[in-house]
């Protein structure tokens, strides 16, 4: 994205240049480990500068390994760094990767130089990891954003069964808007956010009428009061007097970040 947001790690491999003659495409499978069992894929990360040792170099006969080091990088958008972040729900980041490359072998028996292709993983995938701590890690997103924002994750309309896909497609056309901007596109977004309300109230049965007593209510309760005051405060965006209220980008990102994060906690 815009200012070049990516994930870098760094490595050093050591290699004997009697029979290593170059390494080349240096790339990781990345992955995220987490609470759950199974790691998941962030992507493949690259080092461009990984051309690090080249055959007509004169090695020394002494057999001594040659030190490389470099730098795996993957870019991120937004809603890659809200993935990880969901997955390391406030713990320390845990990165698995299995790290691939090209290089020229000597072939003892031909006394040729073979390309081949590397893999350094300890004969199990995933077996290199890479830990941050929290306190290294949570700096570091905050300053993505010279805002500090706050990353909440959306999902697609298709990763909901019927009828929640019905809320989800409302809030991709409220992202649409959003993204159009301008006064117009402001209130269009408000608009379809309360069409979203609308019918997360409809598939949730929420009763009409005033809520029980704060003391009375429990944690969903709660959560569907603040859907009512969302809601309540979208309408204007589609009552015929709607004209005569000035919507800001900020009155969007108030409403489509709420119902986001609404969504994120109930996560039906």
């Amino acid at each position: 994205m815009a200012g070049g947001v990516s994930l870098n790690v760094g490595y050093t491999l050591q290699i004997n240049p009697d029979t290593c003659a170059s390494i080349s495409s240096i790339t990781a499978d990345l992955y995220f480990q987490g609470k759950q069992s199974v790691p998941v894929a962030l992507g493949v990360a690259a080092d461009p500068e990984s051309h690090v040792i080249h055959t007509g170099y004169k090695f020394p006969q002494n057999g001594i390994n040659s030190v490389i080091r470099g730098c795996l990088r993957l870019p991120l958008n937004l809603a890659g760094l809200e993935t990880i972040e969901r997955l390391r729900d406030g713990e320390q980041a845990d990165f698995r990767l299995t790290v691939r490359g090209s290089a020229l072998i000597l072939n003892p028996t031909e006394k040729t130089w073979d390309a081949c292709m590397f893999k350094v993983d300890g004969g199990m995938p995933m077996s290199a990891q890479v830990q941050v701590s929290r306190d290294l890690w949570a700096p570091q997103v905050r300053a993505v954003s010279p805002m500090g924002s706050i990353l909440v994750e959306v999902p697609l309309a298709a990763s909901r069964t019927p009828p929640w896909n019905t809320v989800w497609e409302q809030l991709d056309k409220a992202a649409g808007h959003l993204a159009q901007g301008g006064e117009s596109g402001w209130e269009g977004c408000i608009a379809k956010i309360r069409q979203a309300l609308e019918l997360r109230a409809k598939i949730e049965k929420i009763p009409p009428g005033p809520p029980k007593s704060d003391h009375d209510q429990d944690r969903r309760e709660r959560l569907n009061g603040l859907a009512k005051a969302l809601f309540h405060y979208s309408s204007l965006a589609v009552h015929a007097d709607r004209h005569t209220t000035q919507w800001s980008r900020a009155d969007a990102i108030l409403a489509y970040s709420t119902l986001c994060a609404i969504l994120a906690v109930q996560d039906p």
